[in-house]
This record gives structure tokens, sequence and C-alpha cells, in this order.
């Protein structure tokens, strides 16, 4: 236990060992601590709300939820490959623009004359008696090109909207392509990161618990200890973000590539092969 924590700064500032500043500054930093811890606790108890309200059931007690972690992502371009697939903008820009292209065949169609032929056997007649059979054979020609230009300016009307639908896939496939990167780039980072963190925070707390005991020996003055309180607890802070981005960027990832069910069950596979 740290010794800012312990009642032993208070003897020493009674004995004169440390100065009466000391007492003040720990006891400001003590309820610093308790208001960030008050804030922490209010930010869980909202998480699981949200969480409740996610799975459309509440929470008992004794759960406590815990994180995926997450899989093994694949390059950016396969992933946006694979995220075309699902993304439901991109599918819906799609199904518009199969449908405009449908559109403008059916009515380019109405451009050309449409040819038919028809054959008929006549048995008998009302009007006249004894009348043999009598076989006919037709040939026609219809057209529906409208009044004036119509059928030309609804062709070019649907090539307009064509276009349009084309550019907002474009819009959609850009866009969707520098979130994949940029969200790939953080979580590389953020991995990348995680190993000099741990490290940085093993040794932060060898220091801390090194200059906790030369304080007690008088080697240490108090302001030298607080500091290497503070450089721990920051460690400790930026080991956590790190971790909080990996798991975030995860998600959006999964999110984006796939739907998602398909991302919540996969991670729970690879959760679940993972010693």
């Amino acid at each position: 236990m740290p010794t800012w924590l312990r009642p032993d700064w208070k003897r020493r500032i009674q004995e004169g060992a440390s100065a009466p500043t000391e007492q003040i500054l720990t006891e400001s930093r003590l309820q610093q601590t308790q208001a960030q811890w008050e804030t922490m606790q209010a930010q869980t108890r909202l998480a699981r709300v949200r969480l409740e309200q996610l799975i459309g059931r509440p929470l008992s007690a004794q759960d406590e939820p815990q994180a995926l972690r997450p899989y093994q992502t694949d390059s950016p371009e396969q992933m946006t490959s694979s995220a075309l697939k699902y993304f439901p903008a991109h599918v819906r820009g799609q199904a518009q623009l199969r449908s405009q292209e449908a559109e403008w065949l059916e009515r380019k169609a109405d451009l050309y004359p449409e040819v038919y032929l028809r054959a008929e056997h006549q048995r008998g007649n009302f009007a006249y008696a004894d009348i043999p059979s009598v076989n006919r054979v037709f040939l026609g020609l219809t057209s529906r090109l409208g009044a004036g230009l119509t059928t030309g300016m609804q062709l070019e009307s649907i090539a307009k909207k064509r276009e349009v639908l084309v550019s907002d896939l474009e819009n959609v496939e850009r866009t969707l392509r520098e979130q994949i990167q940029t969200e790939w780039i953080q979580l590389s980072s953020a991995l990348n990161r995680l190993p000099s963190l741990k490290q940085s925070l093993a040794s932060a707390r060898l220091t801390a618990e090194a200059w906790d005991r030369q304080f007690l020996a008088g080697r240490k003055s108090w302001m030298e200890v607080m500091n290497t309180v503070r450089e721990l607890l920051q460690a400790d802070l930026d080991l956590v973000d790190a971790e909080t981005q990996i798991l975030l960027g995860s998600w959006r990832l999964a999110c984006l590539v796939e739907t998602p069910e398909m991302a919540l069950n996969k991670m729970q596979h690879e959760s679940a092969m993972r010693p």
C-alpha cells in the first residue's frame, strides 16, 4: 500500500519530519481521487442501464458483463471488399441502381416497334349457314413512341438519375473505405503501443515502490513520492485507454465490415476458442 494512503505521514508531520503543507496536499489529492471514483461509478451504472436496454432484460447483481476480446482483423482491402456486401447504404444504392437500369431498358424498348403474328381458324358463321372453315394469318406492327419526344425525354431523365445513383454509390464507397482505413490505423497503433505501455506501467510501479521505501528511510521527499504515484497513475490510465481503444476499434470495424449479429457471433466464437 503506498505511503500516501497510510497513517505514517501524519506521524511524520507531527514529529517534524515532513512539512504541514504535505498533509493539505495529500488530503486534496485524496478528495480529487474520491470525486473521480464517484464519477467512474456513475458511468458504470449508466453503462449497465444502456446494456440492459440493448439486451432487453435487466441484469442481476451477479451478472458481470465481460468485454469480448477483439478477433484478428484482415487487411483494409479485404475488409472494404467484405463491407460493401453488408453496408446498408451501399446495398440500398445498388438496389436502386438495378431498378433504374431495368426501367431504362423498359423505356428503351418503346423506341422500337413490336411485330406480332396472329393465326386464326374460323369454323362456321353466326350470320350465314353452310360457310366453310376459314384460316387467317395476320402480320401486325405496333409502336409506343408517344406524342412528340416523350420517350426520348424519359430515357434522358432515367439516365440522369442513374448517373446520380452511381455518383452516390462512389461516395458511399469512398466514405466506407476511409472509415475502415481510419479505424484500422487507430486499432493497429493501439495494438503496437500496448507492449510498451505495459512495460511502462511495470517500471512506474517498481519506481513508486522504491520511492515509498526510501521515503520511510528519509532519503526521498514527500513531493518526490507524490510525483511517482502520479506517474504510476498516469501509466495505468494510458494502458487502460489503449485497451479501451482496442476494444472499441474492434467493434467499430466489425460493425462496418459485417452485420452486428455476424460480428457478435464471430467474436464469441473467437473468445471461446482462446485459452
